[in-house]
């Protein structure tokens, strides 16, 4: 099986007026990608194109059984670029933490980017909702585009998702449930795509916070110049 997405490298990407032009490319590798993601995060993001809640992503997220009675869940937001326009608190309108019976785990709030999860052995996964930025000049995290009536997403995982503070090297599978047509610009591997939803993967999250995702209708182009794959999306 050839795996998309083992390395990427951003050669541009700018705003001109209302355009977005985001260009990547792909280093194409021979790797097997079955039974990747056994002890990793499996994360499900939603982006729903409805007026109302267009700049809300939803998330599910999977993660290990811990074997400690407490873990930390924290979201790298204030790491990067704008922090000062970054907060947490501004973003985030839910966090829930589950265990195996469907029930809330206690949570208390971590150094202003995360959670303390107690019975940490019992969890099972977490959800949250993320607030995006809209028509951000300069983004720096993720962020949600409209103009007339023309949306795109832009997914940076540093500015919407999270993970265990113990464990940023374990692997990632990420489904994203996306507006029927749209477009996943990324290089990230994509295991699975139809017209309503896809699949990626990467080998940590650290790696998946390097690939940023542009979503909107199909405007790409791309050729293949030995093993490497390059591609350019514009919105």
């Amino acid at each position: 099986m050839v795996k998309q997405g083992a390395n990427l490298g951003i050669i541009g990407q700018f705003r001109l007026l209302t355009a977005v032009v985001f260009g990547l490319f792909t280093i194409l590798n021979p790797v097997e990608t079955a039974n990747a993601q056994t002890n990793g995060y499996k994360i499900t993001l939603e982006i729903n194109e409805a007026n109302e809640s267009a700049a809300t992503i939803k998330v599910k997220q999977y993660v290990p059984k811990q074997t400690t009675t407490t873990c930390i869940f924290v979201f790298p937001i204030a790491g990067y670029g704008n922090a000062g326009r970054l907060k947490l608190s501004d973003r985030l309108s839910l966090f829930r933490a589950i265990d195996q019976k469907g029930k809330k785990l206690k949570i208390e709030t971590f150094n202003n980017d995360g959670f303390t999860i107690f019975n940490a052995t019992e969890l099972q996964y977490i959800e949250y909702e993320m607030q995006l930025p809209t028509n951000d000049p300069a983004p720096s995290a993720a962020t949600f585009i409209d103009n007339a009536q023309k949306k795109a997403w832009l997914i940076y995982a540093r500015g919407c998702l999270g993970y265990l503070y113990q464990y940023p090297d374990l692997p990632v599978e990420l489904t994203v449930i996306k507006p029927k047509g749209y477009y996943g610009a990324t290089g990230l591997a994509n295991i699975n795509s139809t017209d309503t939803s896809d699949i990626f993967t990467a080998d940590s999250f650290i790696n998946l916070a390097q690939h940023p995702i542009l979503y909107a209708l199909p405007d790409t182009m791309g050729f293949t110049l030995g093993q490497t794959r390059f591609t350019l999306a514009v919105y």
